[in-house]
């Protein structure tokens, strides 16, 4: 989900105050890509990360990322391929939840 939000802790705060929406967060100031992700409890349990999911989206973006499982950053260069990032987060979260693994 693209979001415009201020460069720096603006996905942070973004990402606490969407908490319940469940799933990557984008942004992309001067051609760079900022990703943000957060995992309620009951997905956690689940195996759900949100650092394997930001890592999944900023691999897509010729990035990195990483957190914790709750809450999650990264970026990469390449906005044209925002839409890839955001695919590959929902292909980790079908592979962890639907292949029961920690993908």
């Amino acid at each position: 989900m693209p979001v415009g939000v201020a460069p720096g802790g603006g996905l942070s705060a973004a990402g606490t105050t969407l908490r319940k929406r469940r799933g990557p967060m984008t942004e992309q100031p001067d051609q760079q890509v900022y990703l943000a992700a957060t995992v309620t409890p009951d997905l956690i349990a689940r195996g759900l990360s949100a650092a394997g999911m930001v890592k999944a989206a900023a691999a897509a973006i010729g990035g990195k990322g990483g957190g914790r499982a709750d809450m999650a950053q990264g970026g990469g260069t390449g906005p044209e391929r925002i839409g890839a990032a955001v695919e590959a987060a929902r292909e980790y979260i079908r592979a962890t939840i639907d292949g029961g693994g920690n993908a």
